[in-house]
């Protein structure tokens, strides 16, 4: 796939984040904050000419140490995609069901994710 495509699927699932939390579906609001990451991570991998491994942890770490490395608050990058990956993982294959306040937690570390993210690349942010 390319830059283009991935960067459409993070627009997407974003959007479908902001209606599920809109209508109460909290544990797809949550899955969908994650895919939406996910999709911009790898296009801006893509992007930058670097791999994009399956796997969501090496797909994290991939990106801290090639495209995120050396930028203001990497530290802090890291630790957010990495919660919001546990907790997609703890909805979607656990025994975790969301209810809006952990929504709502984890739309705000989505949102200052996008903000450190957005210092290094031009990226739309329809979110924040």
């Amino acid at each position: 796939m390319s830059f283009k495509i991935y960067l459409r699927k993070y627009l997407i699932f974003q959007r479908e984040a902001l209606l599920d939390i809109k209508y109460g579906a909290y544990n797809k609001a949550v899955s969908a904050l994650w895919f939406s990451l996910e999709a911009l991570l790898r296009g801006l991998l893509l992007k930058e000419g670097k791999p994009t491994p399956e796997r969501a942890g090496k797909l994290i770490n991939v990106a801290m140490n090639t495209i995120f490395k050396g930028i203001s608050k990497s530290a802090r990058l890291s630790s957010l995609l990495t919660s919001i990956y546990f907790r997609r993982r703890e909805i979607d294959h656990r025994k975790k069901i969301a209810d809006e306040k952990y929504a709502l937690e984890t739309l705000e570390k989505y949102k200052e994710a996008l903000d450190i993210i957005s210092k290094r690349y031009s990226i739309p942010i329809n979110i924040l």
